[in-house]
């Protein structure tokens, strides 16, 4: 659904999927990344760039297991990255690096 033009936020029902590759970049998606991320323990992909996302990252990332990328850039997030997420599968890659330009490490 990149490229989608989307612009509300990210259903709530997004949380029963499972075994999912997750890619929302390049809309126009804004709010907050809501704690329901935390019912898609099997996301393999979450990409999120390129929106208006605002606010923290919510501390139910860390719960995403199973993901092997995480890409959270070009939105409008502040705050800290919760602890925990550094130990993610994803943090394998270079995604972190991403996060400098908005958030505080």
């Amino acid at each position: 659904m990149s490229n989608a033009s989307l612009t509300r936020s990210i259903p709530a029902s997004f949380g029963n999927l499972v075994n999912l590759f997750l890619d929302l970049s390049h809309n126009q998606s804004c709010g907050e990344i809501l704690d329901s991320v935390q019912r898609l323990g099997h996301l393999l992909l979450l990409d999120l760039s390129h929106n208006s996302f605002c606010g923290k990252i919510p501390n139910s990332v860390k719960s995403l297991q199973r993901l092997l990328k995480l890409d959270l850039s070009h939105n409008q997030l502040s705050g800290e990255i919760p602890a925990g997420v550094a130990m993610l599968p994803a943090t394998k890659t270079t995604w972190l690096v991403r996060f400098t330009e908005v958030l505080e490490l």
